[in-house]
């Protein structure tokens, strides 16, 4: 018995120098999450992932965010604004591997910034934010917006300096009477996107793109988009595409492909 209890303590020791860091999950009754020794905050629930915002004001500073888990419990709150990391992640290899994040949102949690009105997954993604390895399933529905609107399924917005890589828009339907909807975002600005695919119906007002709803970024990278979802528009003279819905400054798309009818 001495035996087995021994060799038991070392297994356990020798797991938790392979692994070398400790996953702590949130207490329930937790406002804040708590990063792990590395200075990551490892997510994988929808309860922890609806803390990021209010993690996020009370530090002050962008955060790193790994989600570790699918997130099948839908999550009908918009983060704000992120100005972050995050992507998805295996925590047994300790390498990027696609997670799945379940919405379902409405105009009821997007920010309005000046006359327009942004909704995503993020609502804005600001700073040098960077997404990457997540696949979104579920719905963004809502046919009573009044004001002009950008929404996408991981960002209503992106601004100048954002990076996306490797984003699916795994069926997250989007039906909106929005200005402008975007399968991965509504309004980019941003750096780059990256490896992004869209296999969603996209259905907006004046503008829908598969992947960006409308472009205002010159010189923006966008290389290696796929489309596969049906693009659509409720006003007949508004524009439908299969990557870019409306293009307003100068941009290269490479090795990029539709599949989708529009």
């Amino acid at each position: 018995m001495k035996k087995l209890l021994s060799l038991l303590v070392v297994l356990s020791m020798l797991v938790a120098s392979l692994s070398g860091i400790t996953l702590t999950a949130a207490a329930e009754d937790a406002t804040t999450l708590t990063p792990a020794e590395d200075g990551y905050y490892y997510i994988s629930t929808a309860a922890e992932f609806n803390l990021i915002a209010a993690t996020e004001a009370a530090n002050g500073t962008p955060g790193n965010y790994r989600i570790t888990a699918d997130i099948t419990e839908a999550i009908t709150t918009s983060i704000p604004k992120f100005s972050g990391t995050i992507t998805g992640w295996d925590a047994e290899t300790g390498k990027e591997a696609y997670r799945t994040i379940n919405i379902a949102l409405t105009s009821a949690t997007g920010t309005t910034i000046g006359s327009y009105l942004y909704l995503g997954l993020f609502n804005e993604l600001a700073g040098e934010a960077k997404a990457s390895y997540l696949k979104l399933t579920g719905t963004i529905t809502d046919k009573t917006m009044t004001n002009s609107a950008y929404v996408g399924a991981l960002a209503g917005k992106t601004n100048a300096n954002v990076e996306i890589n490797n984003i699916i828009n795994n069926k997250a339907d989007i039906d909106v009477v929005a200005s402008y909807a975007g399968g991965i975002v509504g309004c980019s600005l941003g750096k780059s996107i990256t490896n992004c695919k869209n296999t969603a119906l996209v259905k907006g007002k004046a503008s829908a793109g598969g992947i960006v709803g409308e472009s205002n970024s010159a010189g923006i990278i966008m290389d290696k988009l796929a489309n596969t979802g049906k693009i659509d528009r409720y006003n007949a003279s508004g524009a439908a595409a299969g990557i870019i819905g409306q293009l307003k400054a100068a941009t290269d798309v490479t090795n990029s492909y539709n599949h989708g009818d529009i």
